[in-house]
């Protein structure tokens, strides 16, 4: 058979947005960087072309149920989340443990996923609209709500106000009198908890508006080419202001992203890149005002189509201007999907049929890019298997240990002044199995050189290697890292070690801004960046 794709001129338009995309990696600073933001995104873009392939009505209804499931199961998790049930760690543990968040582990992110899923509740999912269907929608859109509340997430809220009123607007022909003014009501108090709710959250500490200033800046660095894809939390600092870097000294998560998906689109892709990024998305929601007035519609199930996907679509893109939910959180594939339900009613493709060669060659062409995507994520992969930083002094040499051994000690006993005999001397015993006799060595050596880094990074080793559980011998590794990373700021080792004891004790602050002190050091370190990405939701 000769392949067969659906296309339109909507297509166009993401391909010409996905190609300088790619073409970003090859003048990226950080490879492994662009390579990481590009396994996030290209699948999104290939579920929503998926999706576009089979625009069917029974497929359509059957994944929007699937949809409105889950978000039902994520809500009501988020309330056991409220009442102290819970497992997941916050990623945003300082000062926000009121805050929800379900599995997305970012409260922002949650109230994206809640605004997606409330303009889900208005599309029909089959010819009939019988009234047990009509409460189970209005139920579920309550708990939306009541979730919302407890995320506290003001760019929530303000998405929330703009995609209520879009859907009044595309439906103001279709709703009873009666229905306007219970849905007005409706709107009404949800932006009064929610304006309760910002003042009582007003004074929340954000540093936004420095940030962007830092951004702007960035942008005109490079303004036309941008810096290349996922190069802005690499690439940020030099650009921060000292005053604003010293206040995020305790929270280097906040400055991971630009906090406006506009901004951080122009660093990254430049003003090329924004421009085609908005050229695809004005032209989608364009087309769903223009269907939305030229469409014959007696039944009104494809406005209602319409102004639930657009209104939600809408809201994700406000809260977009205040955060980040749209490219590389959870939340992403969910606004993808969304995107391709709208296109398929507003723009119904073609069937173009492919010849042969050009379907070998297109099929060619996907593999290798997913070849190269698998090879570079095994990298990473191989990153956190291969190298671990508190194994790599055990590793053996060639050289018979226990005879080298003897010859340090006759050398210590020559020379019992020497501290660095006994670095060698710890090394090789632990090497050797002897993790006590290792502890004694680097210990005598901090005697003889106090302000010897690598003896305090390879007894943080020792006390890690055999904790066991104990944390006691977990605190003594970590003030070891500490005291090694004080006297050698530009050790990457140093600050990796001391990132995976943060990790480790969901400390995740700090740990982030442990690894990005060691991509400050070493850039394309694998290691560092296989971390971080463990570390941010």
């Amino acid at each position: 058979k000769k392949p067969e794709f659906a296309f339109s001129p909507l297509e166009m338009s993401l391909g010409l947005y996905l190609g300088w995309v790619c073409l970003s990696y090859f003048w990226s600073p950080v490879d492994l960087a662009a390579t990481e933001y590009l396994g996030r995104f290209l699948p999104c873009v290939g579920f929503f072309l998926l999706v576009r392939q089979e625009p069917r009505e029974g497929a359509v209804s059957g994944r929007l149920k699937l949809w409105m499931g889950l978000a039902v199961v994520l809500a009501f998790y988020g309330l056991s989340q409220k009442a102290g049930l819970d497992f997941i760690p916050l990623f945003d543990q300082a000062g926000s443990s009121s805050r929800i968040f379900a599995t997305f582990g970012n409260p922002n992110v949650f109230a994206a996923f809640l605004l997606l899923s409330s303009g889900i509740l208005w599309v029909p999912l089959g010819s009939k609209y019988p009234l047990w269907e009509r409460g189970l929608r209005i139920g579920a859109g309550l708990l939306f709500i009541l979730n919302l509340v407890f995320t506290q997430s003001r760019a929530g809220f303000l998405g929330y106000g703009a995609g209520f009123v879009g859907v009044l607007f595309f439906l103001r022909t279709r709703i009873s009198k009666e229905w306007k003014w219970g849905l007005l009501l409706a709107w009404l108090v949800v932006l009064g908890v929610g304006a309760a709710m910002a003042l009582q959250t007003w004074n929340r500490p954000t540093e936004r508006l420095e940030l962007w200033q830092g951004t702007v800046k960035m942008i005109l660095a490079k303004p036309l080419q941008g810096w290349g894809i996922g190069q802005f939390s690499v690439n940020f600092q030099p650009f921060m202001s000292r005053d604003l870097a010293d206040r995020l000294l305790k929270d280097h998560s906040f400055a991971e992203h630009a906090h406006n998906e506009v901004l951080e689109t122009a660093v990254e892709l430049g003003l090329i890149g924004l421009g085609l990024a908005v050229f695809f998305w004005i032209r989608l929601l364009g087309r769903s005002w223009n269907r939305w007035k030229a469409a014959p519609d007696p039944e009104g199930k494809i406005h209602f189509r319409i102004a639930g996907l657009t209104g939600a679509l809408v809201a994700v893109g406000v809260t977009n201007l205040f955060d980040y939910n749209c490219r590389l959180s959870g939340v992403s594939f969910f606004a993808w999907i969304s995107a391709a339900f709208l296109a398929n009613v507003v723009f119904p493709p073609d069937r173009v049929k492919m010849g042969t060669r050009p379907g070998m060659f297109l099929g060619l062409f996907l593999l290798s890019g997913a070849a190269f995507g698998l090879f570079q994520e095994t990298r990473l992969l191989a990153a956190v298997i291969t190298e671990n930083p508190q194994k790599d002094f055990l590793r053996d040499s060639s050289i018979d240990l226990a005879s080298k051994q003897v010859g340090i000690l006759a050398l210590i006993k020559a020379h019992p002044e020497n501290s660095g005999y006994y670095h060698e001397l710890g090394n090789v015993d632990a090497k050797l199995g002897k993790m006590e006799d290792s502890q004694k060595a680097f210990e005598k050596e901090l005697e003889l050189n106090p302000r010897s880094s690598g003896a305090y990074l390879n007894l943080g080793n020792i006390y890690l290697l055999t904790s066991q559980g104990d944390l006691g011998k977990f605190q003594l590794a970590r003030e070891c890292y500490q005291k090694s990373v004080e006297l050698d700021p530009d050790s990457v080792e140093g600050h990796l070690n001391l990132a995976n004891i943060y990790f480790v004790h969901k400390d995740l602050k700090e740990a982030l801004g442990e690894v990005d002190e060691a991509l400050r050091i070493d850039p394309r370190n694998a290691t560092a960046l296989s971390l971080k990405r463990q570390i941010l939701p």
